[in-house]
């Protein structure tokens, strides 16, 4: 959901749909045979990020509504996936497993950020963890949740990035958790 109220979602037949007040019943946003997934609408309403399925690779592409032009986030993964938007609508994180340069890099799966203003690319999380479904505060712009493998359960972490941008993880549960969300005012994670 954006700020201004709009709602996307995949619907049944794998259309990507948003509802807001001007189409209270839906509008057709992506047809399924855009073969789209993992549909994320920036805060400002105006950009859509969602991952495309294609012959070899799955790809994050951002949509900018208005002119429905569309760029390709750069990558040498062979998948990318749960693109999610910063409060600002300037980064966007999203996963990632493996690489097209090296087949045999494993599939553990690893955590970028893409800058829409410069093109510039950042790690978040990368290694030989299996880190997946990034989520941004909603009111710390420093602050993004995700959840890792441990053994066979998912457990969620945060990763906080300090004023000259160095990365710091932190563990938040033991007994399992996967897909975090924050409330809106940024006080807890689901």
């Amino acid at each position: 959901a954006s700020l201004n109220g709009r709602l996307t979602y995949l619907d049944v037949d794998g259309n990507v749909v948003v509802l807001d007040s001007d189409n209270p019943s839906g509008k057709l946003l992506l047809g399924m045979r855009e073969l789209a997934t993992d549909a994320a609408i920036s805060p400002d309403g105006k950009y859509l990020a969602f991952a495309r399925r294609g012959v070899d690779r799955r790809r994050i592409y951002i949509r900018h509504l208005p002119s429905q032009q569309e760029i390709l986030v750069p990558s040498t993964a062979k998948e990318m996936f749960t693109p999610a938007w910063d409060l600002r609508g300037e980064l966007l994180a999203y996963g990632t497993r493996g690489s097209v340069e090296n087949p045999g890099a494993g599939d553990d799966r690893n955590i970028y950020f893409y800058d829409r203003g410069s093109g510039r690319i950042e790690p978040i999380c990368i290694g030989p963890e299996d880190d997946a479904e990034p989520a941004w505060s909603p009111s710390n712009p420093n602050l993004l949740a995700f959840s890792r493998a441990e053994g066979v359960h998912r457990q969620i972490w945060i990763v906080e990035f300090s004023p000259d941008g160095k990365p710091s993880e932190q563990q938040l549960t033991r007994y399992g958790g996967e897909k975090p969300v924050w409330l809106p005012d940024g006080s807890t994670i689901l």
